[in-house]
């Protein structure tokens, strides 16, 4: 049986090492369907929208997935946000990480299935279509298109047409979504 010696200059390094490189995304976030996202710092600039001030921050990981999956899908604010606290019921404190970004995203998703619920109630809008309308509003950041840092950007409702298509699972059923 051959054996190959690990050497650390030619070699990927070892899964869920997490020191700012790339392949450092963890098991759970690389599972099927999951919506993975990563922190930056605030895309918002004297009170505007500017995605350019946007940058990684240091504790977010990287992707490929091992079987090569772009890896976060998405990426969000992450650093001081202002959020509750468990000391009382009116302490707030400011938090970083890709919880409080994962909290920005999911946010955005709950204002999506609303919106669908309000359109066609009782029906259950299917989780690829959220995943979708999440990932091809984003704001691209870093290389064009798709990347193992970024992922497909970042988070906006605002890019999402003003005619976006609804397609509510494999049916004709179509709605004009007006959104901002």
């Amino acid at each position: 049986m051959a054996t190959e010696t690990y050497d650390p200059l030619t070699d990927p390094r070892a899964d869920n090492w997490d020191a700012g490189g790339y392949d450092t995304i963890t098991t759970v976030s690389s599972a099927k369907n999951v919506l993975a996202v990563g922190a930056v710092s605030d895309a918002v600039y004297g009170g505007q929208r500017n995605v350019s001030s946007a940058s990684m921050t240091s504790f977010s990981a990287w992707g490929p997935t091992d079987d090569g999956r772009v890896k976060p899908d998405i990426v969000a604010s992450g650093i001081a946000l202002y959020s509750c606290t468990a000391v009382s019921d009116v302490s707030y404190a400011s938090y970083s990480g890709t919880s409080m970004a994962t909290a920005v995203v999911s946010g955005a998703a709950a204002l999506l299935v609303e919106y669908h619920n309000s359109l066609f109630p009782g029906q259950y809008m299917r989780s690829c279509m959220l995943k979708g309308l999440i990932l091809h509003s984003a704001d691209d950041l870093g290389p064009a298109g798709p990347d193992y840092q970024y992922g497909w950007g970042c988070s906006t409702l605002r890019r999402l047409p003003s005619n976006c298509v609804l397609i509510k699972g494999c049916r004709a059923h179509i709605a004009w979504l007006k959104l901002l």
